[in-house]
């Protein structure tokens, strides 16, 4: 049996996602659940692992 991984080539799209964003086509809403200041990452990581308050995604701001 053999196993093999691999990384996806995402920085390629960073540029033209980040355009998408900020241009308002694209609704980060809907999987951004959780927005958390800095300070809060421990609380944030705790919550997104065992997806309490149905945690999609936690957005860490400085």
């Amino acid at each position: 049996m053999n196993i093999e991984t691999g990384q996806a080539q995402v920085i390629h799209y960073m540029p033209y996602l980040h355009d998408l964003i900020a241009d308002g086509k694209v609704d980060l809403s809907d999987i951004i659940t959780h927005p958390l200041p800095l300070s809060e990452a421990k609380h944030g990581y705790e919550i997104f692992d065992i997806k309490m308050d149905n945690c999609i995604k936690v957005v860490l701001k400085p």
